[in-house]
Protein backbone atom coordinates (compact mmCIF):
# COMPACT_ATOMS: atom_id res chain seq x y z
CA UNK A 1 0.00 0.00 0.00
CA UNK A 2 1.54 3.51 -1.32
CA UNK A 3 1.88 5.98 1.74
CA UNK A 4 4.05 8.49 -0.64
CA UNK A 5 1.99 12.07 -1.45
CA UNK A 6 2.03 13.79 -4.50
CA UNK A 7 4.01 17.13 -3.76
CA UNK A 8 2.64 19.47 -6.45
CA UNK A 9 4.88 21.67 -7.96
CA UNK A 10 3.51 25.23 -7.97
CA UNK A 11 2.03 26.34 -11.32
CA UNK A 12 3.32 29.63 -12.80
CA UNK A 13 1.96 31.14 -15.88
CA UNK A 14 3.07 34.76 -16.57
CA UNK A 15 2.26 36.47 -19.87
CA UNK A 16 2.08 39.74 -21.28
CA UNK A 17 -0.90 39.59 -23.54
CA UNK A 18 -2.11 43.23 -24.15
CA UNK A 19 -1.90 45.56 -26.54
CA UNK A 20 1.18 47.96 -26.12
CA UNK A 21 0.56 49.94 -28.65
CA UNK A 22 -2.44 50.18 -31.71
CA UNK A 23 -4.00 52.95 -34.05
CA UNK A 24 -6.37 50.18 -35.63
CA UNK A 25 -9.54 52.22 -34.77
CA UNK A 26 -8.33 55.10 -35.83
CA UNK A 27 -6.55 53.09 -39.46
CA UNK A 28 -9.68 51.61 -40.25
CA UNK A 29 -11.73 54.76 -39.62
CA UNK A 30 -9.55 56.69 -42.35
CA UNK A 31 -9.45 53.72 -44.46
CA UNK A 32 -13.39 53.19 -44.43
CA UNK A 33 -14.01 57.38 -45.35
CA UNK A 34 -11.17 56.92 -48.33
CA UNK A 35 -13.22 53.81 -49.18
CA UNK A 36 -16.65 55.61 -49.60
CA UNK A 37 -14.50 58.53 -51.85
CA UNK A 38 -13.86 55.92 -54.52
CA UNK A 39 -15.21 55.88 -57.72
CA UNK A 40 -16.54 52.06 -58.01
CA UNK A 41 -18.51 53.31 -61.55
CA UNK A 42 -15.70 54.90 -63.64
CA UNK A 43 -16.50 56.03 -67.25
CA UNK A 44 -13.73 58.18 -68.51
CA UNK A 45 -9.76 57.53 -69.07
CA UNK A 46 -9.12 59.49 -66.31
CA UNK A 47 -11.59 57.38 -63.64
CA UNK A 48 -10.64 53.82 -65.04
CA UNK A 49 -6.30 55.04 -64.19
CA UNK A 50 -7.86 56.11 -60.87
CA UNK A 51 -9.57 52.99 -60.70
CA UNK A 52 -6.18 50.98 -60.94
CA UNK A 53 -4.63 53.54 -58.67
CA UNK A 54 -7.12 52.71 -56.04
CA UNK A 55 -7.06 48.85 -56.94
CA UNK A 56 -3.24 49.48 -56.25
CA UNK A 57 -3.53 51.31 -53.05
CA UNK A 58 -6.39 48.51 -51.62
CA UNK A 59 -3.66 45.46 -52.30
CA UNK A 60 -1.04 47.25 -50.65
CA UNK A 61 -3.27 48.50 -47.59
CA UNK A 62 -4.28 44.86 -47.34
CA UNK A 63 -1.27 43.44 -47.42
CA UNK A 64 -0.06 45.75 -44.27
CA UNK A 65 -3.36 44.54 -42.35
CA UNK A 66 -2.23 40.69 -43.40
CA UNK A 67 1.52 41.30 -41.96
CA UNK A 68 0.17 43.12 -38.80
CA UNK A 69 -2.11 40.42 -37.57
CA UNK A 70 0.78 37.78 -38.78
CA UNK A 71 3.54 39.83 -36.20
CA UNK A 72 0.39 39.40 -33.73
CA UNK A 73 -0.34 35.77 -34.01
CA UNK A 74 3.49 35.22 -34.30
CA UNK A 75 3.47 36.77 -30.51
CA UNK A 76 0.39 35.20 -29.70
CA UNK A 77 1.92 31.18 -30.59
CA UNK A 78 3.46 31.08 -27.86
CA UNK A 79 0.37 31.89 -25.65
CA UNK A 80 -1.41 29.99 -27.87
CA UNK A 81 1.11 27.09 -27.02
CA UNK A 82 0.16 27.75 -23.34
CA UNK A 83 -3.13 27.51 -23.17
CA UNK A 84 -3.39 24.77 -25.55
CA UNK A 85 -0.56 22.67 -22.62
CA UNK A 86 -2.75 23.97 -20.11
CA UNK A 87 -5.88 22.37 -21.21
CA UNK A 88 -4.51 19.12 -21.83
CA UNK A 89 -3.12 19.11 -18.73
CA UNK A 90 -6.31 19.96 -17.26
CA UNK A 91 -8.18 17.19 -19.22
CA UNK A 92 -5.66 14.06 -18.22
CA UNK A 93 -5.86 15.53 -14.54
CA UNK A 94 -9.87 15.61 -14.75
CA UNK A 95 -9.72 12.48 -16.67
CA UNK A 96 -6.83 10.84 -13.73
CA UNK A 97 -9.35 12.38 -10.79
CA UNK A 98 -12.51 10.41 -12.46
CA UNK A 99 -11.04 7.28 -12.79
CA UNK A 100 -9.72 7.05 -8.94
CA UNK A 101 -12.90 8.09 -7.85
CA UNK A 102 -14.94 5.22 -9.57
CA UNK A 103 -11.81 2.99 -8.37
CA UNK A 104 -12.19 4.16 -5.06
CA UNK A 105 -15.88 4.23 -5.08
CA UNK A 106 -15.74 0.58 -6.06
CA UNK A 107 -13.00 -0.47 -3.45
CA UNK A 108 -15.21 1.38 -0.93
CA UNK A 109 -18.47 -0.67 -2.41
CA UNK A 110 -16.38 -4.09 -1.80
CA UNK A 111 -15.44 -3.14 1.30
CA UNK A 112 -19.08 -1.91 2.51
CA UNK A 113 -20.59 -5.15 0.75
CA UNK A 114 -17.97 -7.30 2.41
CA UNK A 115 -19.02 -5.89 5.51
CA UNK A 116 -22.70 -6.82 5.32
CA UNK A 117 -21.96 -9.79 4.28
CA UNK A 118 -19.68 -11.00 7.34
CA UNK A 119 -22.48 -9.37 9.41
CA UNK A 120 -25.10 -11.73 7.58
CA UNK A 121 -23.23 -14.73 8.28
CA UNK A 122 -23.30 -14.01 12.49
CA UNK A 123 -27.11 -13.31 12.68
CA UNK A 124 -28.39 -15.80 15.01
CA UNK A 125 -31.48 -16.51 13.49
CA UNK A 126 -32.82 -19.01 11.47
CA UNK A 127 -31.74 -19.12 7.72
CA UNK A 128 -34.95 -19.04 6.59
CA UNK A 129 -35.79 -15.48 8.14
CA UNK A 130 -31.72 -14.47 7.76
CA UNK A 131 -32.46 -12.42 4.47
CA UNK A 132 -35.16 -9.97 5.62
CA UNK A 133 -32.63 -8.72 8.08
CA UNK A 134 -29.39 -8.29 5.39
CA UNK A 135 -31.35 -4.22 4.67
CA UNK A 136 -30.89 -3.81 8.41
CA UNK A 137 -27.69 -4.42 7.95
CA UNK A 138 -27.12 -2.71 5.18
CA UNK A 139 -28.87 0.69 6.68
CA UNK A 140 -26.87 0.72 9.26
CA UNK A 141 -24.00 1.56 7.01
CA UNK A 142 -25.50 4.15 5.12
CA UNK A 143 -24.01 8.42 5.64
CA UNK A 144 -20.68 6.42 7.07
CA UNK A 145 -17.94 7.23 5.27
CA UNK A 146 -15.11 5.83 7.64
CA UNK A 147 -14.78 1.98 7.65
CA UNK A 148 -14.32 1.78 11.15
CA UNK A 149 -17.55 3.69 11.51
CA UNK A 150 -19.24 1.60 8.87
CA UNK A 151 -17.72 -1.49 10.87
CA UNK A 152 -18.98 -0.04 14.53
CA UNK A 153 -22.34 0.86 12.90
CA UNK A 154 -23.19 -3.04 11.60
CA UNK A 155 -21.77 -4.73 14.62
CA UNK A 156 -24.35 -2.21 16.95
CA UNK A 157 -27.07 -3.25 14.40
CA UNK A 158 -25.97 -6.98 14.73
CA UNK A 159 -25.95 -6.98 18.72
CA UNK A 160 -29.57 -5.14 18.58
CA UNK A 161 -30.99 -8.01 15.94
CA UNK A 162 -29.06 -10.42 17.64
CA UNK A 163 -30.37 -9.84 21.40
CA UNK A 164 -34.29 -9.46 20.32
CA UNK A 165 -33.48 -13.18 18.12
CA UNK A 166 -32.22 -14.56 21.81
CA UNK A 167 -35.10 -12.68 23.72
CA UNK A 168 -37.32 -14.15 21.61
CA UNK A 169 -36.04 -17.53 21.50
CA UNK A 170 -35.98 -17.50 25.44
CA UNK A 171 -39.59 -16.73 25.38
CA UNK A 172 -40.31 -19.15 22.91
CA UNK A 173 -37.93 -21.73 24.96
CA UNK A 174 -40.12 -21.17 27.94
CA UNK A 175 -43.35 -21.69 26.23
CA UNK A 176 -42.49 -24.78 24.37
CA UNK A 177 -41.10 -25.99 28.08
CA UNK A 178 -44.19 -25.23 29.64
CA UNK A 179 -46.63 -26.15 26.98
CA UNK A 180 -45.28 -28.60 24.50
CA UNK A 181 -43.06 -27.10 21.33
CA UNK A 182 -45.86 -28.55 19.08
CA UNK A 183 -47.68 -25.80 19.63
CA UNK A 184 -45.39 -23.22 18.41
CA UNK A 185 -46.53 -23.46 14.69
CA UNK A 186 -44.21 -20.70 12.93
CA UNK A 187 -41.18 -21.06 15.28
CA UNK A 188 -38.97 -19.55 12.55
CA UNK A 189 -41.36 -16.53 11.95
CA UNK A 190 -42.04 -15.84 15.83
CA UNK A 191 -38.20 -15.80 16.25
CA UNK A 192 -37.37 -12.90 14.50
CA UNK A 193 -40.39 -10.61 15.10
CA UNK A 194 -40.25 -7.82 16.92
CA UNK A 195 -41.63 -6.76 20.31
Amino acid sequence: MSTATFEIVPLKVEAVSRVTESNVDQFLEALRTWVATINSDPKTDEDFGQAEIDVKKLKETRDLIKKGYAEIMEKATDINQLIAKLREGEGEVTKLARDLEKQVNAAKDRIRESIVDEAFELLECPRSQSRNFRADLEAAIKGRKKLDKMRSAVSDELMVLNARFAANREILDQFAEEHGAHLIADRDLLEVKSS
